[in-house]
C-alpha cells in the first residue's frame, strides 16, 4: 500500500476508486492557519492535504469537506469530538477541527502504511498495541466499528501501529447496522444488539487473520487466539480487547519476558554469607518498550501516550 492509499485510509476509510477528481485548493493556500503543502488525494466526501501550521511544528494531515458537500458535516464533528481527551500513542492525534469557509476540517497526525509482510512476532506485538488503543476506547465507553487493515496506520517516528478513522465509532450500547462487512462482527450488522467492546474484538481478530500467513493462523496457538476473537455468538467471544491481550500473553509465555510490553521481572541473584551474617543482594530488572534497565525502579507509568488533543471551536 503506497502513501496515496494510507492517508485516505488514516482519514476517511475506505478510499474513492473514481477516476481523479479536481482539489479545491492549491499549495500555499491556508485554511485557518494550516499552509496547504501538497495533495494527498481524495476521500468519498472529502479532500485530503498535507499542510503545515506553526503551532505544531510538523507536517499534517488535513481533511476537508468538499464544497457544496453538508452530509459529512455531522461525522467530521463526531469523530473530532469523540477523540477529545483519549490521549493514546496507539491512537490517532487530532491537532485541531473546526468549519473554514462553510467547510468541515481535521488535522490530525500524517501517518504511513503498516510494514508489508510483518513476522508472527510482529503480528503479535503490533495486536497487543491495538488491543491497548481498543482498551482506551473501550473505557472511555466507545466502541470503534471500523477496525480493519486500512485504518490502522504506522508511526515511523515511534515505530507503532495506530488506529485511526473514527467516523462511525459510537458510545457502547449503541444498536448498529453499520460497518465493514468482511471485518465488522456479525451483530454490527443486525441493528438490534447493543454493541460492546466485543465486537472490536472481532475485528481485531480479523486484523490478526489478515497479517498472518495461512499456515500460522491455522496451527496453535494462533489458531486457539482466533477461534476465541472471531466467535460468532457474542457469548462464545472474548469480551475486551484487555482480554484478548491476556491470552495472547499466556499463550506467548516466552514472549512476555522478552517482548515490548512493560514486564517486571525480580529475582534474588544470591545470598553471601559475610563475617557471619547473612546478606541477600537482590537483583531487580525491568522492561519498556523493550529495553532492559538496571536502574531503580520507577515508579507506574500510565500506558496512555502524550499526544495533545486540541479541538477548536468551530
Amino acid at each position: 500500500m503506497d502513501e496515496f492509499d494510507t492517508l485516505m485510509n488514516l482519514v476517511v476509510g475506505d478510499v474513492a476508486t473514481e477516476a481523479r477528481r479536481s482539489y479545491s485548493l492549491s499549495v500555499g493556500d491556508e485554511v485557518d492557519g494550516f499552509k496547504i503543502t501538497g495533495h494527498i488525494g481524495f476521500g468519498a466526501t472529502s479532500e485530503v492535504y498535507s499542510a503545515v501550521n506553526p503551532d505544531f511544528g510538523t507536517e499534517c494531515a488535513l481533511k476537508i469537506l468538499r464544497e457544496g458537500d453538508s452530509s459529512g458535516v455531522e461525522r467530521f464533528t463526531h469523530e473530532a469530538q469523540l477523540l477529545v481527551g483519549i490521549r493514546h500513542n496507539n491512537i490517532v492525534r487530532v491537532f485541531r477541527a473546526g468549519q473554514w469557509k462553510g467547510r468541515a476540517w481535521i488535522a490530525m497526525e500524517r501517518l504511513r502504511a503498516l510494514p508489508e509482510n510483518p513476522t508472527p512476532d510482529q503480528v503479535r506485538e503490533w495486536l497487543l498495541k491495538i488491543c491497548s488503543a481498543v482498551t482506551a476506547l473501550s473505557n472511555a465507553g466507545i466502541v470503534h466499528r471500523d477496525i480493519k487493515a486500512g485504518n490502522i496506520l504506522w508511526d515511523p517516528v515511534r515505530g507503532e501501529p495506530v488506529l485511526a478513522d473514527f467516523g462511525i465509532a459510537a458510545k457502547t450500547g449503541t444498536k448498529s447496522s453499520s460497518g465493514t462487512r468482511g471485518w465488522g462482527a456479525p451483530e454490527q450488522f443486525d441493528g438490534k444488539t447493543p454493541l460492546d467492546s466485543s465486537a472490536d474484538v472481532f475485528a481485531l481478530g480479523k486484523f490478526a487473520q489478515s497479517l498472518l500467513p495461512p499456515e500460522v493462523a491455522a496451527a496453535d496457538p494462533w489458531r486457539r487466539i482466533l477461534q476465541q476473537a472471531l466467535a460468532q455468538e457474542r457469548f462464545l467471544r472474548l469480551r475486551s480487547a484487555a482480554q484478548l491481550a491476556e491470552l495472547i500473553d499466556r499463550e506467548f509465555p516466552v514472549a512476555q519476558a522478552t517482548g515490548g510490553r512493560k514486564w517486571l521481572v525480580v529475582w534474588v541473584a544470591a545470598a553471601v554469607v559475610v563475617a557471619g551474617v547473612v546478606i541477600v543482594g537482590g537483583v531487580t530488572t525491568w522492561r519498556v518498550n523493550g529495553r532492559l534497565s538496571s536502574q531503580p525502579l520507577p515508579a507506574p507509568v500510565a500506558e496512555d501516550g502524550d499526544g495533545t488533543v486540541n479541538v477548536a471551536a468551530a
